[in-house]
């Protein structure tokens, strides 16, 4: 079954057949381990390999994996020197990382099995990112913003 991925401003994530148009099942996540409801998503993206979890970017400086029951699994917070909240985020083909770019056009470097987080040295070249995405089987990640730009990094 294809599966279909969305969220909104009310925090709940729906998981829809691409088929039938169906909503499967819609989770609003639970509180993160400190109490604290997760902020509205602007971002989900599907975990490849892994059916049961996704990856959810906040509009704060966390990331948090949740599984399909709404149960976060893992929250990851950047240092708040270099990322008051994530703007874009991707995973990688393989399933095994995140990429996330802060509000300071930092490139912030996730391991979804230990939950590190690393922060690079590179910076991305644009102001404002509203999207990325990676490459399926090369490093290679795109960037992109309203100034029709798509800077491209290389690991």
């Amino acid at each position: 079954m294809t599966r279909v991925l969305s969220t909104s401003e009310d925090r709940s994530v729906r998981v829809w057949d691409a088929n039938t148009t169906a909503c499967v099942c819609s989770v609003i996540p639970d509180a993160d381990k400190h109490g604290l409801a997760i902020p509205p998503a602007h971002t989900i993206v599907a975990i490849p390999g892994n059916s049961n979890e996704f990856v959810v970017a906040t509009k704060s400086p966390t990331i948090y994996i949740v599984s399909l029951d709404g149960s976060v699994r893992r929250a990851i917070t950047a240092d708040k020197a270099t990322c008051n909240e994530f703007l874009a985020v991707a995973v990688t083909p393989r399933g095994k990382h995140v990429l996330a770019v802060s509000d300071m056009s930092i490139l912030h470097y996730v391991d979804i099995e230990t939950g590190s987080i690393q922060t690079t040295n590179n910076k991305v070249p644009l102001e404002d990112v509203i999207g990325m995405a990676c490459h399926p089987t090369l490093n290679i990640a795109a960037f992109f913003s309203n100034d029709r730009r798509v800077p491209v990094w290389t690991a």
